[in-house]
């Protein structure tokens, strides 16, 4: 089952990790380091990406068992999207869910004491 991630996390954790070496003497040069630093970048930055407002559908991948989703479900033609966890053996899933995303935590503005 495919993993997102945000690619400028993943970058930044990288150049912040190759700064290490830069800093303190070891086995490689920095031209080494910052040549395996530039190949890590790149296949990160080439790698397949899903933007937040992608959905995927069932007949090409699920989620991780256990993963809380967003999911569009259709039932007596109706639409309608929200949240679910996969199960392989729900029926839910089989029967009425027709693509889902990774979930996206709700915006929460800058009242970091809001509960809803």
């Amino acid at each position: 089952m495919s993993k997102y991630v945000d690619q400028e996390h993943v970058v930044k954790e990288i150049e912040d990790w190759a700064d290490g070496f830069e800093e303190s003497p070891g086995y490689f040069s920095g031209k080494q380091v910052a040549a395996v630093v530039q190949d890590c970048v790149d296949i990160v930055l080439n790698a397949k990406t899903i933007e937040a407002s992608d959905w995927i559908p069932i007949e090409d991948d699920l989620p991780e068992e256990d993963e809380l989703v967003m999911v569009t479900m259709e039932k007596d033609g109706h639409r309608m999207t929200t949240t679910a966890v996969y199960y392989p053996s729900s029926l839910f899933w089989h029967d009425y869910v027709t693509a889902w995303m990774p979930y996206i935590e709700p915006y929460k503005g800058e009242d970091a004491e809001c509960n809803n």
